[in-house]
Formats: C-alpha cells, structure tokens, sequence
C-alpha cells in the first residue's frame, strides 16, 4: 500500500457545539483537506432529495475520491490513515455496485455508503483526537468521538455491516400466499476483539523565538519652546486701623504681583532608540507512531444469520424482511477478497487462510452456504481468541 507523507494544514469547523452551563464546546474541525472535502461531498449528496439521486451522488464521490486520494500536501489522509480510508471507500463501491442492478435498491445503496461514510470520518485521528481531549477537559465526556482502529478489523467488520443491506422490506395483506424466501434472523450484539496496532500521524515540529541582535536607529527631535510663568512682585505696606485721634495703631503688608509669562526654549536633538530582535525558529515536523492498546469491542452488532421460510398463506397484514441472497453472498465474497488481498503483512496467521476459504468457497458453494462461511470467517477474524 503507498504511503504518503506531507506537511500539516489548518481545521476547518463544520459541526456545531455543545453548551453545558456556561460553556460552550466549540465546533467539531474535521482536518482540512481531503477529510473537509470528502465531508462536503457527502453533505451534499444526502440534500439532493430523491434516493436514486442520492445514491448515484454518492457512487460517483466515492468513486472519485479514491480515485484521486488526497493532494501531494495532505497531512492528515496520509500514509496508513489514507490506507484504511482507501479501504473503506472501495468496499462502499464493491457493495453499491453489487446491489446496483436491483430495482428499487436506491435506499439500500444510500445506508451502504453512508456505512462507509462514518468509518471514513471517524479515520480522521488528529481532528478527533484533538476534540476528544477537549471535551474531556470542559466536562463533556459524552461528545468524545471514537475513531477507527485497526485497518483489516474495521474492513472486515465494515464487510460485514455492509452485507446486512441486501435485504427489503415487502408489505403482505392477510390472505396474501407468500412464496418460500429467505429471512434473516434477529440480530445480536457480540463481545469482539481488535488487535492492537500502530497509528501513524503527523506531528508539527516545536517552535520559539530566538535572539538574533540589536537594532539601534536615531532620529531627531526639534526644538521645543513653551512659556514660563516668571513669579515677580513686591510688598505694599498700608494701615489697617486708627485710633480715636486718627493715628494709624496698625499696618497691614500686601503682596503685589507682577509676575509674567515668558517663552523659553530646549534646543533640538537626535534621540537613539535600540530594539532587541527575535525570530521564530521551528523545528521539522515528523511522522510518529501512536500504539494502540489491543482492545474488545464491547457490543458489537452482529446481523442475524439466514433463515428459510417456507411458502404460506400470510394470516395477518405484515411487513416481511426478504433477503437478496446470491447479492449478500456477493457482498461478502468480494469484501473479503479485497481484504485478503492486503496480504499476510496486515493479515494475519489463521484469518488469512479463513478468508481465501471463503473467497474459493464462493464460487462453488450455493450462494445460501457461502454466505454462512463468509460471516464465520470474518467474525474468526474479529473475535477474541
């Protein structure tokens, strides 16, 4: 598989927040690029409006973005994560291209993209790393986002997941005679394995200012002039009171001003400045790899297994799930073709030997038979051992 490898780029908001109290969780920011692209091409495929319309949007942006992948300065859709992406865009299309010859199977091939869809979303480790640990520090436990994990489980399970849509739903009215068809019993949810693995991402390099010099410059400072109150004056001496015989008893001295303004001057001169110099130095980004701890999958859906029920009379109006079953064979097989074909450097011991049995078996096998192989080898492969 190729890797890539590029530079990193800003994020790009596109979901709104969370408030709780007051605070706000900011918008969820897929990383730009081919996640922001990938994300709007989807958007606008699901507001078309009709299905069939929807679908043939969706078919047709898969198609392209796994064609042209992401440009040569993509950080984020890169390397292993543009693997596990690219893995789960073509098993979109192996699935919508088996269910494309249906009539009315416009819906079926909606849910089987929009599958694909979320894993390639939830591919995009650095955006939803960063918003996990945000939402964990401003108390929102319950808005952090689980990514994808390890590349052959998530394909596989996606396989998996994708084969439970070659299905429809056909209304019957009491009285109605019901052909013999194949059903799928109810689901369950499972206790699954995933191994774990090394996630390669892009880490912007360190930076920081360093000191470069000192840089000095002098310009001048004109002449200055203002005025100045000059304080003047003298004493004027008086009397302030007689007596009977009109004799002065008493002098009074009085403070005559003759103060004035006048201008005064500072000469002019050059005044010398001197700033110290920065410059910002950052050191290279690198690609590093994060280790995953190996893990169960608490929960996992699990769809049902077929069942056959054999042609009747139906006793009450009722809604039947019939099950295209040569097109979920077909799902299957050619999913685990795809994901045996990583090779046993990603597919590992006993799972590979399961998966090419079931690619053989396909071709063999009654679609009924090979449907059951397929879903035991691939739940092998994602279940604890």
């Amino acid at each position: 598989m190729t890797l890539l490898r590029a530079l990193p780029l800003l994020m790009v908001p596109l979901l709104g927040g969370c408030i709780a109290g007051d605070q706000q969780l900011p918008s969820f920011s897929h990383s730009p690029g081919f996640f922001v692209s990938f994300h709007r091409m989807v958007e606008d495929s699901k507001s078309l409006g009709p299905v069939d319309k929807q679908a043939s949007a969706l078919r047709s942006g898969f198609a392209l973005h796994a064609k042209n992948g992401p440009s040569f300065d993509e950080a984020y859709a890169a390397g292993p994560t543009w693997d596990k992406v690219r893995s789960f865009l073509d098993i979109g299309l192996i699935a919508g291209d088996v269910m494309a010859p249906i009539e009315g199977s416009s819906q079926n091939r909606v849910d089987i993209f929009l599958d694909a869809a979320d894993r390639v979303h939830r591919s995009d480790f650095v955006a939803i790393t960063a918003w996990n640990q945000q939402a964990l520090d401003m108390g929102f436990p319950d808005e952090t986002i689980e990514h994808t994990g390890e590349i052959v489980w998530e394909s596989l399970y996606l396989v998996l997941s994708e084969s439970e849509h070659a299905e429809r739903q056909v209304h019957v009215e009491k009285g109605n005679w019901v052909d013999g068809y194949w059903t799928r019993a109810k689901g369950h949810y499972k206790n699954l394995w995933m191994d774990g693995y090394n996630e390669t991402i892009w880490r912007e390099g360190s930076c920081r200012d360093e000191y470069v010099g000192t840089e000095c410059s002098s310009y001048w400072v004109p002449e200055a002039c203002y005025d100045v109150w000059v304080d003047d004056g003298y004493y004027d001496t008086y009397c302030s009171a007689y007596d009977e015989d009109g004799n002065c008893v008493e002098w009074t001295e009085e403070w005559v001003s003759t103060g004035y303004y006048e201008t005064q001057c500072d000469p002019g001169y050059y005044q010398e400045e001197c700033v110290d110099v920065y410059q910002t130095v950052c050191d290279p980004g690198q690609w590093i790899d994060v280790w995953i701890d190996g893990r169960y999958v608490p929960n996992a859906w699990v769809p049902g297994d077929l069942e056959w029920v054999e042609g009747h009379m139906a006793d009450a109006p009722a809604d039947l799930t019939v099950v295209f079953v040569p097109e979920e064979a077909a799902i299957l097989a050619q999913g685990i073709e795809y994901v045996a074909s990583f090779g046993p450097e990603w597919v590992k011991g006993d799972c590979l030997t399961r998966l090419d049995d079931a690619v053989a078996a396909y071709t063999i096998d009654p679609p009924e038979t090979s449907i059951k192989t397929s879903r035991d080898a691939i739940l092998y492969c994602i279940s604890p051992h």
